[in-house]
C-alpha cells in the first residue's frame, strides 16, 4: 500500500465532505502507534455542521464518504475517527501554529501536539 496515495485519497475525501457540507476547521491524521509512522491512523475532524449533529451521524458519514475514496486494501489504514468540537481551546494552538487549506497537507515530525509528543502527523485543513 502507498501511503502518499491514501493520504491523496483522504484529501479527496475531505474535499468532498467540504463540497457536500461546508468548511472543516481541522482534518489531521496522526499514527495510532507513534513508533510506527506507517501503520494505522486515527483521523481527528473538526467542523461546525458535526458540532450540530449526533456523534453517531457524524461518524456514519465521515465513515461513508472516507470508505468511498478508499482502495480495499488502503481501508485499515484510517482505523479510528475522533470528532473534535470547534470550541475545544486546544484547537486555537493549532490554527496559531499552523495554516493549511486549499487542497493541500502537511507533514510533521517530532513535533508536540495537545501537550503529546508526535513523531508523525499530517495535517490537511487548519
Amino acid at each position: 500500500m502507498d501511503k502518499q496515495q491514501v493520504v491523496n485519497h483522504v484529501r479527496q475525501a475531505l474535499n468532498d465532505m467540504i463540497l457536500q457540507k461546508g468548511d472543516i476547521k481541522l482534518a489531521m491524521m496522526l499514527p495510532n502507534d507513534s513508533q510506527t509512522p506507517d501503520g494505522n491512523y486515527t483521523l481527528f475532524l473538526s467542523a461546525a455542521w458535526l458540532d450540530n449533529t449526533s456523534a453517531k451521524e457524524s461518524l456514519n458519514y465521515i465513515i461513508k464518504v472516507i470508505l468511498n475514496h478508499l482502495e480495499e486494501e488502503e481501508k485499515s489504514f484510517v482505523s479510528r475517527i475522533s470528532v473534535i468540537k470547534t470550541d475545544d481551546k486546544s484547537l486555537d494552538f493549532i490554527h496559531k501554529a499552523i495554516t493549511v487549506r486549499d487542497n493541500s497537507c502537511m507533514t510533521l515530525e517530532n513535533v508536540t501536539i495537545f501537550g503529546i509528543s508526535v513523531n508523525h502527523a499530517i495535517i490537511f485543513e487548519s
